[in-house]
């Protein structure tokens, strides 16, 4: 799941300047999310839900971000695609 934020990079097809500009960010976000979600994982989802029920939520979770940034793309307007967001 390392490769989730550079696969993420890659498939906006964003100008490098504006890469450069966020990704910084976007990758303290990502280690910070990688370790709340480690610990929630084990201090508090593992003893509640158990490793099934934990990895059914997490893959829940998943589908819900992919199917919103899907839909994000499937949503951008002319005035996106003119400043090089691709569709």
């Amino acid at each position: 799941m390392g490769g989730l934020l550079p696969a993420s990079l890659a498939a906006a097809g964003l100008s490098r300047d504006r890469v450069r500009s966020s990704v910084s960010r976007l990758y303290a976000g990502n280690a910070t999310g990688g370790v709340l979600g480690a610990a929630a994982a084990g201090c508090l989802l593992i003893p509640t839900l158990g490793i099934s029920g934990t990895v059914h939520l997490v893959v829940f979770i998943y589908l819900a971000v992919g199917n919103d940034g899907v839909g994000r793309r499937d949503g951008l307007s002319d005035h996106d695609t003119e400043h090089g967001i691709p569709r």
